[in-house]
This record gives C-alpha cells, sequence and structure tokens, in this order.
C-alpha cells in the first residue's frame, strides 16, 4: 500500500520549534517499507530542520533533514523507521525541530509505502 498527503505549510507552522502536523494514520498491523517527501523552500535563510515520526518518536522515518532550507526531494529514512510495526492506529506527523529563519508558506509532499500484517514479527531470526 502505498499512501500520500500533501500538506500547505504556513508560515505560522513553521515558524517554532516544536511545532508539528500531522500526515497520515497507518492502521494496526502496518509494517514501513519506505517512504519520501518532498518540500518547497519554506526558510530564505538556512535554518529550517524537520523530523518525521510519530508521539514519542519524532524521528521515527527522518532525523533533522534540511530539505525545505531549498525545495527538494528526500528518499532517505532513518533505520529505525524500516520495519516498523505498527501495534495499533498510528498517525505520522511532521516535526519542525528547528523552525524556518525566514518562513515561507509552501508545500509539503509525503509519501510511505507499507503492507499490513498483524501476523508480522519484527523479532530476529537466530541461528541454531
Amino acid at each position: 500500500i502505498c499512501d500520500t498527503a500533501i500538506v500547505a505549510l504556513t508560515t505560522a507552522m513553521i515558524d517554532n520549534a516544536n511545532d508539528d502536523v500531522g500526515l497520515l494514520w497507518l492502521p494496526t498491523g502496518a509494517v514501513i517499507i519506505d517512504m519520501t517527501f518532498s518540500i518547497t523552500d519554506v526558510d530564505d535563510g538556512t535554518a529550517f530542520v524537520i523530523d518525521i515520526g510519530i508521539s514519542g518518536t519524532e524521528e521515527l522515518l527522518v532525523a533533522n533533514a534540511t530539505t525545505g532550507q531549498a525545495a527538494g526531494l528526500n528518499s532517505t529514512m532513518a533505520a529505525a523507521g524500516h520495519l516498523y510495526k505498527c501495534t495499533s492506529r498510528t498517525q505520522l506527523r511532521a516535526y519542525i525541530s528547528t523552525a524556518s529563519g525566514t518562513p515561507v508558506a509552501g508545500t509539503l509532499k509525503f509519501a510511505v509505502t507499507y503492507f499490513v500484517d498483524p501476523e508480522f514479527s519484527t523479532t530476529a531470526l537466530t541461528a541454531a
């Protein structure tokens, strides 16, 4: 399954560290395979830093990305997010880690690829 979100970012949404916005919900049993996001240039300066994750683990999928200081596409997923299994309905969120120095309204586009398997085990196999 591929799910997407397109968010119009206002200057008020990116002008303070710890601002965040919901992107989409994953169902119980979703196992994340991959993600990408693009963002327009939302900072006339070079301060903007963004994370993408879940409540309590803000950097699950993206940690300290500077995409948005200039327009760009980011497909580098944090290792912790690869094959992460949602044990309940889970909202993916974008978190502003460092606010824009000079905020500019823009657009965030996000896509996540996952499969749903309530029986999927995240326990590593061990050799006999």
